[in-house]
């Protein structure tokens, strides 16, 4: 993550979050594929439902949500 960001705390918070984020819909994910998140710097100021809500979102319009 680049450091436009914030500092190391807040860059760190942020990447906990996407991850566990990723976890709550992993398994409604297809298979196989790598997926590269780059975050904007609003996201720090995102609750952990919005990121999720914003990823979850983003993966089915790529087309990669299994219904």
């Amino acid at each position: 993550m680049s450091k436009r960001l914030g500092h190391a705390v807040r860059r760190n918070r942020l990447k906990r979050l996407l991850r566990e984020a990723y976890r709550s819909i992993e398994g409604r994910v297809r298979e196989g594929v790598d997926l590269v998140v780059i975050p904007r710097w609003r996201a720090n100021f995102a609750s952990f439902v919005e990121i999720k809500d914003a990823l979850q979102g983003l993966v089915k319009k790529a087309g990669l949500w299994r219904e």
